[in-house]
């Protein structure tokens, strides 16, 4: 049986790889389908696609023509594409004595040729005399008549030069020639001569005055602005010039420059200004408020110290001792971040390194490192070992005049120090500070010895190299040692020492009996009293590490389970997607998808707390199959989704709370 989805699957981009879409001999076993469906017709070879009424071909790029029908009226040429409902016919069919048959791929066009012309008309700019023959005669209509040739021509144009026209030469024969031929045997006519003077002064104008045949003027005023004066001078000259002062509101773009040789140039905005390139300003500025030049700034820090950032000796960056930059300048310093060596010097965090010149590249003679003084000392060798913050016992210590410390060497009796040197195996340090081999004055033996009534279990004596290691044996009271002997499997010891055999029946268990279970804390069966009638409890789980018995609550419903916390948990639930059950919700249909919503925090489904993020689901007919639609999990339900309609009760869903 195949897989059911109710709902839209969506493969977000991802391939569909080795699919088959449905195979259906005919329409017919394809059924009715909906938009977009598709299924491949097996006996035509073809993919087909229900475009809302029909089963139509999809891409088909193989076409077949063949001949249909036999007569005069039913002979057709049909282009096929395999599906019949796409066939195009083109019918043939013949008229008068014409007649059209067809046979197999065959069309066979017959008629009479011996009919002759039956007539000939008119047509525009066409005279046809002895219409019905047997000879007719048709010339071109060229009188002024309504039909003529050139009224019958169509839509009236304006020639182009290069269009050409028909005309009779004054020998009858008639010609074509262009309209640039035409025009250019046109004779000439008169000439006019023109003048253009202009008015002397500011704001000319310019007179254009026809002379000869010609008469009138036409004048052209030229005035200028605030910033531009216009002026006339000897009837034939126009002079344009910007006025001795320019002002302007918007902005001046200057592209070979912009000089003010006669006065300042001033700018009255308050404003940003821009420049693209250099301003040139004098070397040494004329005062607090003019503008410095580069040479003045450059001139004016020469020398000066100025900080460029961290330096991490142990990488050397920046790079200052093996390839530095050669923009560099003198009085740069960096401050060391982190220690290691400037070329061959040892740098700690708070060092400086100084420029001595300009380019001062990878020569140490050129630098300059100022020690911070704040090292931590380090052990070494009086020529390596760096002096630093440190402080020494005087006693134990020697510190010298450039901060190397030594240590003293022990010589004896009170005195502090390290150990000297010159020991050997087999030889101790005295305390005279000398070493030497020690003489053997140790135990030679050991003796073993028992012992009563001490107050410690194991004494000893020495007898000159004699060891004796004596056990005491306990004798009652506040004496201490090891069991005496005499007792057996009936005997006990008794506090004076002696080995009796016991009376007293005081706190034997008369009887056993249990009692009411309690709740574990830990511990699943409690007794109390130990002694005479002894009672015993069995303790219900609690959860976690309280141990003991199956607590109650779980029923004799088979669906519930005890969880950790020892509570119990429904785990499992199939329920039908009827609304007529108080935890599943009246269906809501939006853009053909109807979703049902299931209350997964209902006490008939998983309780008070559940949340739908811990809920596992499977839909299921009522026949048993597993059928998916669109599943979504809020904070105490579950939404299942169908394409369509589907009835309350057609779906249950299985149910499992993993929370």
């Amino acid at each position: 049986m195949a897989i059911n989805f109710l709902n839209h699957v969506d493969f977000n981009q991802n391939e569909l790889r080795d699919a088959v879409i449905e195979n259906q001999a005919d329409d017919a076993g394809a059924g009715t389908g909906i938009d977009g469906q598709l299924y491949y017709n097996t006996d035509d070879d073809v993919l087909k696609v229900w475009t809302g009424t029909a089963w139509t071909s999809v891409g088909s790029d193989t076409y077949t023509l063949t001949g249909v029908g036999s007569t005069n009226t039913t002979a057709k040429i049909r282009l096929s594409d395999g599906d019949p409902a796409n066939d195009n016919d083109v019918s043939i069919n013949g008229t008068g004595s014409v007649t059209v048959t067809q046979s197999g791929n065959v069309l066979t066009i017959d008629g009479s040729d011996d009919a002759g012309v039956e007539t000939v008309e008119d047509g525009g700019g066409i005279i046809v005399t002895n219409k019905s023959g047997p000879t007719a005669t048709v010339s071109v209509a060229y009188s002024n008549i309504a039909t003529n040739v050139i009224r019958s021509a169509g839509t009236a144009a304006t020639p182009a030069l290069a269009d050409e026209l028909i005309f009779e030469d004054v020998s009858g024969v008639v010609r074509k020639t262009s309209v640039s031929n035409l025009l250019s045997s046109v004779p000439a006519g008169a000439n006019t001569t023109y003048t253009l003077p202009v008015t002397n002064g500011s704001n000319p104008d310019l007179v254009l005055t026809a002379g000869g045949s010609g008469s009138g003027t036409d004048i052209v005023n030229l005035n200028g602005s605030t910033n531009i004066n216009v002026t006339g001078s000897t009837l034939n000259t126009v002079e344009f010039a910007l006025a001795n002062t320019v002002s302007v509101t918007g902005s001046i773009t200057a592209a070979t420059g912009l000089n003010a040789t006669a006065g300042p140039l001033t700018v009255g905005s308050t404003g940003v200004s821009s420049f693209a390139g250099d301003v040139t300003v004098p070397q040494t500025p004329a005062g607090d408020a003019s503008a410095a030049s580069k040479y003045y700034v450059d001139q004016s820090n020469i020398g000066q110290s100025v900080f460029q950032g961290g330096y991490n000796a142990d990488t050397n960056t920046p790079d200052l001792d093996s390839s530095p930059s050669s923009s560099i300048k003198q009085g740069w310093f960096y401050a060391v971040t982190i220690g290691g060596t400037f070329f061959s010097e040892t740098v700690q965090p708070g060092d400086l390194i100084f420029a001595n010149q300009d380019d001062p590249g990878a020569t140490f003679s050129n630098w300059t490192v100022v020690q911070a003084g704040q090292d931590i000392a380090t052990a070494g060798t009086n020529a390596n070992a760096i002096r630093g913050i440190s402080a020494y016992d005087s006693a134990t210590f020697s510190v010298n005049a450039s901060g190397f410390v030594t240590s003293t060497i022990y010589t004896g009796g009170n005195a502090k120090g390290i150990v000297p040197t010159g020991g050997s195996a087999g030889e101790y340090l005295e305390g005279n500070g000398s070493f030497s081999t020690p003489t053997d004055s140790g135990i030679t033996g050991v003796t073993l010895a028992t012992g009563t009534g001490a107050t410690v279990p194991l004494s000893e004596s020495i007898t000159g190299r004699e060891l004796t290691l004596t056990s005491n044996i306990y004798s009652g009271q506040n004496t201490v040692g090891a069991v005496p002997s005499g007792g057996n499997n009936t005997t006990f010891l008794r506090g004076d020492g002696a080995w009796v055999t016991p009376t007293d029946t005081v706190g034997a268990v008369l009887s056993v009996d249990e009692t009411t279970p309690g709740t574990s804390t830990g511990t699943p069966i409690i007794v109390a009293p130990t002694t005479g009638n002894v009672l015993v409890k069995s303790m219900a789980y609690a959860g976690d590490t309280k141990v003991g018995h199956v607590p109650t609550g779980g029923g004799d419903d088979n669906t519930l389970s005890l969880r950790g916390d020892a509570s119990w948990q429904r785990v499992g639930k199939r329920v039908s997607l009827n609304s007529s059950l108080a935890y599943v919700s009246t269906p809501s249909d939006s853009g053909g998808i109807r979703t049902w919503t299931v209350a997964i925090d209902n006490a008939a489904v998983f309780g008070t707390g559940a949340l739908g993020m811990d809920v596992k689901a499977e839909i299921v007919t009522a026949a048993g199959d597993t059928v998916y639609a669109d599943i979504t999990r809020a904070t105490n339900d579950v939404l299942f989704a169908f394409t369509g309609t589907p009835a309350n009760g057609t779906y249950e869903v299985l149910l499992t709370y993993i929370g």
